[in-house]
Parts: structure tokens; sequence; C-alpha cells
């Protein structure tokens, strides 16, 4: 008689289940890396620029400061600050006040 199908496997090729095992390995521990984000430097000459800008237009002085501390502000800002669009509006504020003012100066006198 044949024998046919055997259940068994010889030895050799049996080896050992960890080291032959087809099955997925374990998924690698995902890794949590904090990292620390640092905030632009502040400007306060813009701040100052357009606090300076808003007021100008009411007091008639504050708009050739605000022309100054924008402008100081919009360097500062180019260099890498914060702020730069406070900066212009710090300008253009200080602009439209001393045009208001020499405006008043002119038709006054």
């Amino acid at each position: 008689m044949e024998h046919r199908g055997s259940a068994e496997l010889p030895a050799a090729s049996q080896g050992d289940a960890r080291s032959t095992s087809a099955g997925p390995a374990d998924p690698p521990v995902p890794q949590v890396v904090y990292q620390v984000v640092q905030a632009p430097p502040s400007n306060g000459m813009a701040v100052a620029g357009l606090v300076l800008g808003i007021l100008g237009l009411l007091i008639p002085v504050l708009g050739i400061l605000a022309l100054i501390f924008g402008a100081v502000g919009l360097g500062k800002a180019n260099q890498g600050a914060s702020g730069k669009g406070m900066a212009v509006a710090g300008l253009v504020l200080g602009i439209v006040g001393t045009l208001v003012t020499l405006v008043v100066l002119g038709s006054a006198g």
C-alpha cells in the first residue's frame, strides 16, 4: 500500500515556530516628539505707531509721531519681528492725520 499525505513533517523542516513565523511583526511604537515653538519677538514700535495713528486723527500733533513710530516699527517687522500690519496701519493713519493737520492749519492761516 502506498502512503499518501503524512500529517507529520520531518524534524528538519518543522523548525522553531518563533523564527519561521510568517505573521506580521509587532507594529513600531510611535515616538512622541515635543517641540518648543518660540513666538517671534514683539514689536512695540508698531503698536505705538498704530495707537498714535488712531489718536492722531483727533489730536493733530500725534500724526507726526505715528509716522515716526510706524516707520521704525515697519523696519523692525522687516527684520523678523511681528506687527507688520500694525506698523503699516500706523504709517497710513499718521499720513492721514498729518495731512488733516496741514489742511486745517493751512485753511486757518
